[in-house]
């Protein structure tokens, strides 16, 4: 989950986010995220509303794709997780997982 999390930041600030949001060719660096960290953590059918992202700005407040930003903050909280295999006892696995990151765009 923490890899999955982490690359889906990196992969947002790699967008093209400097594009003007009204240009045909716009991405918004919250939904390439959103995808990434589907696509990452494919074995545990996440789904993108478990999936939050927002915009940062220089003081770390949330604000608007449209807005001045410097970061992408990605979280998944309360997953329910799903074990590959059952051999070990219920309460040895966690019942929900989550993570959380916070990439700066270059």
């Amino acid at each position: 989950m923490e890899n999955a999390v982490a690359t889906g930041a990196r992969t947002g600030v790699k967008v093209k986010y400097w594009i003007d949001s009204g240009d045909d060719e716009f991405q918004d660096p919250r939904e390439i995220a959103k995808e990434m960290v589907q696509e990452y953590f494919w074995l545990n059918k996440l789904e993108k509303k478990d999936i939050e992202v927002n915009c940062k700005d220089s003081e770390k407040n949330t604000v608007d794709v449209d807005e001045d930003y410097q970061y992408l903050e990605v979280i998944v909280k309360d997953f329910v997780y799903n074990p590959l295999t059952g051999y070990l006892p219920k309460a040895m696995i966690p019942q929900k997982i989550g993570a959380f990151s916070l990439m700066s765009f270059p």
